[in-house]
């Protein structure tokens, strides 16, 4: 199997980080919204 082209392995870590940023604060209100 070939590496991936840098532009696809870039894209793909900043939507890996994306998906993470938005987990992290959908937890942050998510458990805001309770206290």
């Amino acid at each position: 199997m070939r590496r991936l082209p840098p532009a696809l392995a870039l894209l793909l870590a900043l939507a890996a980080l994306a998906a993470i940023a938005f987990a992290g604060l959908f937890l942050l209100f998510y458990f805001f919204g309770f206290a």
